[in-house]
């Protein structure tokens, strides 16, 4: 029997002042469109301070990738469009291309929190 594909959570931690995210905005919905399996969610920081204040976010883009319930990734992600798509459609696809990073506590929560909201912010349509 095939192993089951974990489900996918990607979330973009952006700023609405950040050019860089603006650009990228339009990519991270277009790849929430053509992987409708995966959970997406395009986080605005200064909205959401309070669910995310314990990240210490100093660069965008700032990603933060579940698969299930295990956190795979937080960190920073190409600010060029290509290598952003690039970038994330292994883990869209359920996919882990690297191993594992030290688990960082406070995305975990983070993640945990927003698996547990039943209307997650952010939240784009599939």
């Amino acid at each position: 029997m095939p192993t089951p594909t974990p489900k996918p959570w990607i979330v973009g931690l952006c700023a609405q002042w950040c050019h860089v995210c603006r650009d990228l905005a339009p990519d991270f919905l277009a790849l929430a469109r053509e992987h409708p399996s995966a959970t997406w969610l395009w986080i605005d920081v200064e909205d959401h301070a309070a669910l995310v204040e314990a990240l210490d976010i100093t660069t965008f883009p700032t990603v933060l990738v579940g698969m299930d319930d295990q956190l795979v990734f937080f960190g920073e992600a190409p600010g060029n469009a290509a290598r952003f798509r690039s970038f994330l459609q292994p883990f869209a696809l359920g996919r882990v291309t690297q191993a594992p990073q030290a688990p960082d506590e406070a995305a975990a929560e983070v993640l945990a929190r927003l698996q547990q909201m039943p209307a997650p912010p952010g939240q784009l349509p599939a």
